[in-house]
Formats: structure tokens, C-alpha cells, sequence
């Protein structure tokens, strides 16, 4: 066996011996995984995936699928006990899991079992009975058995083993087999699919637009699927000039499947053409040409997406069949310009933005009840209203949720448009209860959307909510698992819970993706104040002021004040230069001035951070104070204050 080899087993024998100490506790998951391994989330996930090409949670089930049928094979009980024993709560739901991984219900087992037994207890006639009765020859005796018992034992153990056998072969050998030459028996577990950037082979450059637009339309449709895991477009958007193979990807992202295509525009036609790759065993499944007229572009796109469906083994339920083949527009001209503002906001530049609002604007004019268009619209002015892009934040806000509550009025079902209303709903008017119901309707309507269970995990956040928002957080990263923002936010839950070490490789993913983003830095910095590590404290630190002209003058200046005072001299320093910062006031010991900067926050109706005081650790010790209550109790949310009160340890002062 190779070094590599026996690592590798080492650790799945590691993780093994964890999920079986943890087997009964329904609630293990991969959060316990991770914190008893001493391993980050994504650090297992992503080994893992490499070696045995399952995710975290598809691991752990597996683990307790493979006990349940030891122990179905061992003892005389029944499906129902064995469920609770391996830690599943629900019977029922364990049948379908241990149908779905051995091809054969739990029964089928226990059948087996009791049948051998059965017969083990028919062989036993009154003859034998009575053999068995009479004092045995002290010859016999001596040798310490007796000749029909031991004959009834090797019979059916020898039985059972052949049983045991027959089903390791059939699970190990005959599904093997039929996996790796059809797609026969897919678990749901499997069907899981990155579309990847569409090619522009039309002779105009300038007509990348409409390769991207068929592709997130393609997208789009996907996404309605429940039996699909889709992932978005922003980790696929990486892959754009990658040369990395069909299968490399497919590691990273954690999918089984990868779709491919390019597009055509010609004298008013257009050619789509796709590949369906079966990322495990490197092999095309699917490859499919369309040659139609423009104005057929939304069949084909609908198209494309029953066929992948069908590919992978999914069955359509009428509603999902009814929203694929819905044309969102029957105006050719409203969708080319509706692709074309798609375009422009996707690059999230200043000028881009602004650009695709023109587009989105055309669009609603050409068609008003362009649902998608509308949403466009929002997305772009919630993009400049967020950046400072726009004069005034509160205006760009108000004009952006307008057109996002027209979009949910014209087509209801349009998840991506209650996500940005509940999310708006969240922030800008600090609607809690309402939001909540748009999150939740967002993701009934499409649980692929990572976005959906991020702004949710920062909703259950600020209600103080941790696990449940740690549970939403994570869901959002097996979606979306290169999303610079779903990372840092589950470093912010984890340094928020204590866990200074998990943040910490949160945020190391995070800087893998973008090692320039400030708000990762900031983050490094406080974790590292917590640790009491001044040296790396302040190496971010200067990092950050180095990326500011404002702050810029400073950064040697944070050197000797460091030299000279230390880590608590530094933030006693930042209060001066960095004035109206709260969490800065708070680790200085400074409650009467880091409260009256969150009573100027509730000022600001646009504020982020003030909304998530109750959960936020660096206001632990301002928690108790009067004026702290009061802040939030004009928030909004006191109810959810008083609940986290009865959880220990919540209320510190020092």
C-alpha cells in the first residue's frame, strides 16, 4: 500500500470511528464531524470528495446505512429499532435511504434472517429432542458438544454467511458493474450538475451575451428541479477559460455531472449545441444539436433542460414541468435586451451596473410584464444603492424594491425575486416576520438557490438563532461551495460561537478565493485579537489600511504603536483614528461610548451591523446594559433577546 493510500485510509477510518461513537445522536452531523476531527467543514469535504467522491453528508449516511445492516445481519429486532439505533429519527425515511443504497428494503434482510432461523429450528424433530435430552457418553461429554446442536449451528451460520455473501457481491459487485456501464439505480444523492459557461462561436465576439443568457436560462431551469443539486453560476463562473478537464472540475465543485455547450447566431437563426459528461467515469452521456430560428431560442432552452432531467434519471412533477416550458416573454427583442443588462450586471462594475439598468429599463418598456426583466431592474439598482454607486443609498433602495415587489407580483413563483424581497425586507426595512415568510417561500419554490439559504442564515442570525443558521449556512456552501460571501459568513457564525479555530480556515478559504477582500481581513484581525496573537493582529491590520487612501498614512504608524503598547495599546489607538466603531469601542472596555455609536446606527436605517447585536460576541459585555436592551427593543427584536437569555453563558460582563 502507498503512503498516500494508507493516509488516505487512515483518515476514512478516522472519521468512521467518529460517526460510529456518535451513531444514536440523530442531530450528528457534519458541524460535530468537523469540531470532533479538528478539521474545517470544507477541509473534509473537499478530502473527501477526492477520495471517495461523496459528500460530508452523503458520508455520514453512508456510514450508518453500512451499521444498520450489521446489525440487521446480527440481531433478531426490528427495521424500526436498527433506524433508531444508526441515529435516523424517522423509520420511514430510513427505509427509503436503506432501499435507495442497497437496492432492496431493510426487510428484505431481517426475511433472510428469520427464515435461516426458522429452518434452523425445523431441523430440531422430536427424535432430535429427545437425543438431545438423554445423558450424554462421557466420551462425548469429554469433547465438550453434542452432535445434532453443533450440526444445527454450522448449518445456519453457515447459511447466514452465505447470505451475507450473496448480499456483499450484489451491493459491491452487481451495482458497481451496472453503475459504471449505464446509469441505472442513480440515487438522488448523485444527481447532482454544474452547467458550465456556454462558448461563443459566432463570428461577432460582441455576441458572448447571448451564450451567457442561454446558459443561465438553461440554468435557471435546472434550478426547479427538486431531485437536482444545480450549482450557481458564481463558482461555475470561474471555470470560464479554465483548462482544467470535465472531471477536475467536477472534484471541486462536488457534482457527478457536468453539462457543456457553445452557440451559434447565423442570418437569424441560432445553433445550440450541449454535451452531458458523466464527470465519475469521464464519458459523454448526451450530446445534442439544435439548428432553429431565433424566435425558438425559449423551446430550445426548455428543451435542453428535460433532456438533461431525463439523463439524470429525475421525474418532473407537473408543476415543474409546467414552470420549465413557461416562456417568461414572447418578445424576442424585451429577452435579447433583458440578456444583454445580464451581461453588464454580472461584471459588477460601476459602470457595468449602470449599463444593464439601461438594458433592464428597455426591456419592461418593450414588455411590462417581462417578470424577469423587473427582477433585473431591482438587482441592478440594489447593486449601486449597496456600492455607494448611487447618489442616494435610500433612494436606489426604495426604487429597487419596487421593481422586485413588481416582479413577485407578475409571476409569483419567481424565487429569485422573494429572495431579494426578503432579503431587502431584512435590511432596508427591518421586517423580520414578513421576511422571514418571503425566505421560506423562496426556497419551497427553489431549493437550489444558494442565495435563498444564505439571506435566511443571516435572518436566523440576527434572531440569535445559531445552530439553525449554521444548518441554512451550510446548506448554502454545498450549493455554492466557491462562494467568497457564504465562507465569510460562516467564519463570522463560528467566531461569533467562540470557534476561533473553524473561523479561522473559514476565512482561509475565503482568501483563497480573493486574498484582497477587506472584510476577510477585518475578520482575520479580530479572531487573531482574540487569540492574543498581536504579531499576525496587526499584519492584518496593514493589510487593510494599505487598502484605503484614507488609511493608508497609518500603516507605518501601527508598527510602533504596537512596538510600544502592544495589542491592547493598538485598539486603544484605532478608537482614535478610527472613530464611531462600536465593536472597536466594545474590545476597548469602552461600553458608554461603543452604545451611543449603536444608538447612531439605529439612526441610520441602512445600517448591516446593528441589525445582528444580539448574536454579534463583541457586544457580550454590553448586553445587560439598559440602553444595550433598548436598542434592541427599537429593532424589533426583543422577543428573540429574551429567548437567547435563557441559553448559559449568554450574558457576560467583564
Amino acid at each position: 500500500m502507498s503512503g498516500e493510500s494508507y493516509i488516505n485510509q487512515a483518515f476514512i477510518q478516522k472519521l468512521t470511528d467518529i460517526i460510529h461513537a456518535n451513531l444514536e445522536h440523530e442531530n450528528f452531523g457534519v458541524d460535530e464531524l468537523a469540531r470532533e476531527s479538528g478539521m474545517s467543514r470544507s477541509a473534509i469535504y473537499h478530502r473527501l470528495l477526492a477520495i471517495t467522491e461523496k459528500s460530508t453528508t452523503q458520508f455520514i449516511r453512508e456510514v450508518r446505512l453500512q451499521r444498520a445492516m450489521e446489525l440487521l445481519q446480527q440481531e433478531s429486532t426490528t427495521a424500526s429499532e436498527v433506524a433508531y439505533k444508526v441515529g435516523f429519527g424517522s423509520p420511514a425515511y430510513f427505509n427509503t435511504c436503506f432501499h435507495e443504497y442497497f437496492g432492496y428494503p431493510p426487510g428484505e434482510v431481517l426475511k433472510n434472517f428469520k427464515k435461516d432461523q426458522a429452518e434452523s429450528d425445523n431441523s430440531l424433530t422430536p427424535e432430535s429432542v429427545e437425543q438431545e435430552n438423554r445423558p450424554l457418553p462421557e466420551s462425548t461429554k469429554k469433547r465438550g458438544w453434542t452432535v445434532s446442536g453443533n450440526w444445527v449451528a454450522f448449518i445456519g451460520g453457515l447459511t447466514l454467511l452465505i447470505v451475507i455473501g450473496l448480499v456483499f457481491v450484489f451491493k459491491n459487485v452487481i451495482i458497481k458493474q451496472s453503475n459504471s456501464v449505464s446509469l441505472t439505480r442513480l440515487k438522488n444523492s448523485d444527481k447532482s450538475i454544474a452547467v458550465l459557461p456556454f462558448k461563443n462561436i459566432s463570428n461577432d465576439q460582441n455576441d458572448q451575451y447571448f451564450a451567457d443568457g442561454i446558459m443561465e436560462s438553461i440554468l435557471n431551469h435546472l434550478y426547479k428541479v427538486r431531485e437536482l443539486r444545480v450549482i450557481p453560476r458564481t463558482s461555475v463562473e470561474r471555470f470560464r477559460e479554465s483548462k482544467i478537464s470535465a472531471p477536475e472540475i467536477a472534484k471541486i465543485l462536488g457534482v457527478n455531472f457536468i453539462l457543456e455547450g457553445s452557440v451559434l447566431q447565423y442570418e437569424g437563426k441560432v445553433r445550440v449545441m450541449v454535451k452531458l459528461i458523466d464527470a465519475r467515469h469521464d464519458e459523454y452521456i448526451l450530446t445534442e444539436q439544435y439548428d432553429r430560428n431565433f424566435e425558438d431560442i425559449f423551446i430550445i432552452q426548455s428543451n435542453i433542460a428535460k433532456l438533461v432531467a431525463e439523463k439524470l434519471q429525475t421525474v418532473l412533477t407537473a408543476k415543474e414541468k409546467e414552470t420549465i416550458e413557461k416562456i417568461a416573454t414572447k418578445n424576442t427583442e424585451a429577452y435579447n435586451l433583458y440578456l444583454m443588462g445580464r451581461f453588464f450586471w454580472n461584471k459588477r462594475t460601476e459602470e457595468g451596473v449602470k449599463k444593464s439598468i439601461e438594458y433592464f429599463e428597455k426591456a419592461v418598456q418593450k414588455d411590462p410584464d417581462y417578470a424577469l426583466a423587473w427582477a433585473g431592474l431591482a438587482d441592478g439598482y440594489s447593486i449601486l444603492a449597496g456600492y455607494g454607486w448611487s447618489a442616494s443609498k435610500k433612494e436606489g433602495r426604495d426604487k429597487a424594491k419596487k421593481c422586485i415587489t413588481e416582479a413577485c407580483n407578475l409571476d409569483n413563483n419567481l424565487a429569485e425575486a422573494h429572495a431579494s424581497l426578503g432579503r431587502m425586507l431584512i435590511y432596508q426595512d427591518r421586517k423580520w416576520e414578513e421576511a422571514e415568510k418571503e425566505l421560506i417561500l423562496a426556497i419551497s419554490l427553489n431549493p437550489n438557490l444558494a442565495t435563498a439559504h444564505q439571506y435566511y442564515s443571516q435572518l436566523l442570525d440576527i434572531f440569535g438563532e445559531y445552530e439553525k443558521a449554521r444548518e441554512q449556512i451550510n446548506l448554502a456552501l454545498e450549493l455554492d461551495p466557491l462562494s467568497l460571501i457564504m465562507h465569510r459568513l460562516s467564519s463570522t457564525y463560528y467566531y461569533n460561537e467562540g470557534n476561533f479555530f473553524e473561523a479561522l480556515k473559514e476565512n482561509q478559504e475565503a482568501l483563497s478565493l480573493d486574498k484582497n477582500y477587506k472584510n476577510t481581513h477585518w475578520g482575520n484581525f479580530y479572531i487573531y485579537y482574540r487569540l492574543g496573537d498581536g504579531g499576525k493582529a496587526l499584519d492584518e491590520l496593514q493589510k487593510i489600511f494599505l487598502q484605503d487612501t484614507t488609511t493608508l498614512k497609518y500603516v507605518d504608524m501601527t508598527r510602533s504603536v504596537f512596538a510600544k503598547s502592544g495589542l491592547k495599546g493598538l485598539i486603544d489607538w484605532m478608537n482614535e483614528i478610527l472613530p464611531n466603531s462600536a465593536r472597536i469601542y466594545a474590545l476597548a472596555g469602552k461600553k458608554e461610548q461603543a452604545l451611543t455609536c449603536l444608538e447612531k446606527y439605529l439612526e441610520n436605517a441602512e445600517g448591516d451591523e446593528i441589525v445582528r447585536i444580539i448574536n454579534a460576541l463583541d457586544y457580550e459585555t454590553l448586553r445587560s446594559e439598559p440602553r444595550f436592551k433598548a436598542v434592541v427593543d427599537k429593532l424589533g427584536l426583543t422577543k428573540y433577546y429574551l429567548k437567547r437569555l435563557h441559553q448559559p453563558g449568554y450574558i457576560k460582563n467583564h
